[in-house]
């Protein structure tokens, strides 16, 4: 495989979903030995913009390496937001296991095409496997690296790294209490207001759907509600810059319409739906599902 002849289809991901997901399928490779799999993942990660199937892929990948080389003990999955040494975000992804390790001398070759690390206890490196260099075909086309870092005998950890959209900085610590509410009607966001107030939030009112994208990107809330049936404005094509744009992809949205399309909300990218009239324990609801459990 090249990379020229490589195409991704790069997406908004959530890579806790998809930790879970390849957790789910690798289980089956370790269900007869007494090796247990973990995961150490960051809460509150932003979103990343990525080939979904092509991370689950190098992921799974390098837990089935790890598989095959750890006959007891662990295999750990950590995920978490890092500085790289040129001072970007990116997202850190590691494989770590406890088996036999990997001697310095094989660890430069272990990525080359047609080389693979055999299942010998030293684990040396030969064969014609290609799964190591793929991954970091895949890794590399993403815009990120790729290393291993191992002794013999101490076992292994393949990490990799996935750049993280600019502007992804600033979320890392939205206001937890602040809500940014869209609605036309302002009898409705008074409403709003009065609910979320009772629950100790900051709600912060917009009649002007137009404004919508900027407000968004200078208060950084923790949530934003949405009306979709506004006068002269698409609320649906609205939520879709909400969730295109690096800077405030990550926050949720809940819309809030007399409209019951749950489906379409969804499928745009809504963490919530509700049907007006929405009732105080509804609204609240929704909103505290969205928290960080330690919040």
């Amino acid at each position: 495989i090249e990379a020229g002849k490589m195409e991704l289809a790069f997406d908004d991901v959530d890579i806790s979903g998809i930790v879970d997901s390849v957790l789910s399928t690798a289980r089956g490779l370790v269900k007869d030995k007494p090796v247990k799999l973990v995961t150490v993942v960051e809460e509150g990660l932003p979103i990343i913009t990525a080939d979904p199937t092509r991370i689950r892929q190098i992921l799974l990948n390098l837990i089935s390496n790890a598989s095959k080389f750890t006959d007891e003990g662990s295999i750990t999955v950590t995920v978490r937001k890092q500085t790289s040494v040129y001072g970007k975000k990116e997202l850190y992804l590691a494989v770590t296991d406890t088996g036999a390790g990997i001697a310095e001398a094989d660890q430069n070759k272990l990525f080359m095409p047609f080389s693979q690390v055999d299942g010998s206890p030293t684990r040396k490196v030969g064969g014609t496997g290609l799964g190591l260099s793929i991954t970091r075909l895949l890794v590399e086309l993403h815009g990120g690296e790729i290393g291993v870092t191992s002794a013999e005998g101490q076992g292994s950890t393949f990490w990799f790294t996935i750049p993280l959209p600019e502007g992804s900085e600033g979320l890392d610590n939205p206001n937890l209490m602040t809500v940014l509410a869209i609605d036309d009607d302002t009898q409705v966001i008074s409403l709003y207001q009065r609910y979320l107030s009772n629950a100790g939030y900051d709600v912060i009112a917009l009649t002007d759907p137009h404004l919508a994208l900027e407000e968004a990107r200078k208060v950084k809330p923790f949530v934003i509600t949405l009306d979709i049936m506004m006068p002269d404005f698409d609320g649906w094509k609205l939520l879709e810059s909400l969730k295109s744009d690096p800077e405030v992809a990550q926050i949720p949205v809940v819309i809030c319409s007399i409209l019951a399309e749950y489906d379409k909300g969804k499928k745009l990218g809504a963490a919530d739906y509700l049907v007006k009239p929405i009732l105080e324990d509804e609204l609240v609801g929704a909103l505290s599902k969205l928290r960080p459990p330690q919040y």
